[in-house]
């Protein structure tokens, strides 16, 4: 089997300024999580256990009996931008929202990819190393102001002891490159040094979905709030953590905010202020069940719990430029026993009023997480099956359009 990665550049007039190809050389692990995650989802039992390999062609419950569970086969075809595609559904009698936000992935974050990133291809590379979002903004290198709620407080959180890790849940509206996070802060005594994290929150396969647990979600960046820039009279202020390495947060994904302070213990306290009576922060979360944003932990992370309340928070970052996505296609499909070929296709149009440099692409397929011990739950995901960089890179001006297509040939 060849892959073909192609590039063509056009100006807004569709003529042609710049052609490339080259071999895909960039089958990840994602691959194998693809393949088993599509195994898994046909046998609704114990793993390696198939008794109707033709369940993975429909839906395989439409009448709320069991397995509760209404699954859609994996795919690379997508629409364009940020139209949703249900990966999977609960099919309990009663379904919550809160299932099929679970399960629900943009059109933009399937199939091919592009991004800025150079760094050399590894079989276990996750993602990109920055993809391009779907938008019209222009990059630029101004720290801007993308999510917050640091009016109304009402409470403090309490973090009495290096166990009490506090978080808060927050969906970008724009995807962008976060730089740095504050928090509204006051010390009693003297806790020491604060951590403030982001974590990418989870969509595993168990009542806490959605928590920050260590074991589902890394750190996408971490940093330290010293004890001297946090003052000791409540209501406090907000104190800025700056990240040493700034990271992309994506439109409609589900992050939260931690803070901990590994110092704290017996008079040494850090207060967090939040909201309790009457908290309006809504940012991406469109279903009552997930009103309750405000996130708590008594042991470092490792489970958590939810409730009402917001609290004081700014998130900053910088926009990296932005394509405006198309859908992603397959076609071209031919087939003379026993070889065959097919092209997945996608466009990427720069309205952002700069030029954006093209470094890497990658190809992304969706499937549905299934924990077999608790069928009643389900997580719609994205699979990194391969990444290439590009050399050197390809630049693509304001108004141009790039093209990107992978031609896959099976030769027998």
């Amino acid at each position: 089997m060849k892959v073909y990665l192609d590039l063509y550049r056009f100006n807004k007039n569709w003529k042609l300024l710049e052609k490339r190809r080259q071999l895909s050389r960039s089958l990840t692990i994602g691959l194998m999580d693809y393949f088993y995650s599509q195994f898994n989802q046909i046998l609704l039992a114990a793993p390696h256990t198939i008794t109707n390999v033709d369940r993975v062609l429909f839906d395989i419950d439409t009448t709320n009996t069991a397995p509760y569970a209404q699954y859609i086969p994996g795919r690379i075809a997508a629409p364009g931008g940020n139209s949703a595609i249900q990966t999977g559904e609960n099919g309990l009698a009663t379904p919550a929202m809160y299932y099929s936000l679970k399960t629900s992935i943009l059109g933009a974050d399937l199939g091919i990819l592009v991004g800025t990133g150079s760094t050399a291809v590894t079989p276990t590379d996750r993602r990109l190393v920055s993809r391009i979002s779907h938008g019209v903004r222009p990059a630029d290198g101004a720290e801007t102001l993308f999510n917050s709620y640091a009016a109304g407080e009402d409470a403090s959180g309490d973090i009495s002891a290096a166990t009490i890790w506090l978080g808060q849940m927050f969906v970008p509206a724009v995807s962008h490159r976060c730089t740095s996070v504050s928090v509204k802060l006051y010390k009693a005594a003297a806790p020491g040094d604060v951590t403030v994290r982001i974590r990418s929150l989870a969509t595993h396969t168990a009542a806490s979905a959605f928590y920050p647990t260590a074991a589902y979600c890394a750190d996408l960046g971490s940093a330290t709030i010293a004890e001297a820039a946090i003052g000791g009279v409540s209501p406090g202020a907000l104190v800025k953590a700056t990240f040493a390495t700034p990271f992309d947060l994506y439109a409609g994904h589900y992050y939260a905010i931690i803070v901990n302070c590994p110092g704290a213990g017996g008079a040494n306290h850090i207060y967090w202020r939040r909201d309790d009576a009457a908290p309006t922060f809504d940012r991406g979360f469109t279903d009552s069940s997930l009103a309750s944003t405000k996130l708590g932990s008594a042991d470092s992370g490792a489970t958590w719990t939810s409730s009402g309340g917001t609290y004081m928070f700014e998130e900053n970052g910088q926009s990296v430029g932005e394509f405006e996505i198309s859908g992603c296609d397959i076609l071209g499909k031919a087939i003379a026993n026993p070889n065959g070929e097919f092209v997945i296709r996608r466009f990427f149009s720069n309205n952002s009023g700069g030029s954006i440099d093209v470094a890497e692409s990658g190809l992304t397929c969706c499937g549905f997480h299934h924990d077999n011990s608790n069928q009643q739950y389900g997580a719609g995901t994205t699979y990194l099956i391969g990444r290439d960089v590009i050399g050197p890179a390809i630049t693509v001006a304001n108004t141009e359009i790039l093209l990107a297509t992978y031609t896959i040939q099976i030769t027998v």
